[in-house]
């Protein structure tokens, strides 16, 4: 039976190579007596250089354009409203059933 050798050193890449020899220690000699070891940390190799995505934060959106005058201005005009609406209800129950002028009851 033929003895199992890893590919050439030519066919590894030399990143991978160089991550062999940092982080496992492994020389050439070692590289070529355990093929099984070396697949193994080829997987490992590509699990870790493999392009991850990276992930958004919570907080990583970006704010509107506001313009406060223009909010101030939204805000004044509302309180407008509600106050005419506030004095349409004080005015309202004091013309009782007759109802506003020119309109029409619903009871007759």
């Amino acid at each position: 039976m033929p003895k199992q050798t890893v590919a050439n050193q030519e066919q590894l890449s030399p990143e991978f190579v160089k991550w062999l020899r940092t982080t496992k220690n492994m020389r050439t000699k070692q590289i070529s007596r355990q093929p099984e070891l070396v697949k193994q940390y080829q997987k490992e190799f590509q699990r870790e250089t493999a392009p991850r995505r990276a992930r958004k934060g919570l907080l990583s959106f970006s704010m509107p354009n506001l313009n406060m005058m223009d909010i101030l201005n939204h805000v004044n005009r509302a309180q407008q409203v509600l106050s005419v609406i506030q004095n349409l209800q004080t005015v309202l129950p004091t013309l009782g059933a007759k109802g506003l002028p020119g309109s029409k009851n619903i009871d007759q």
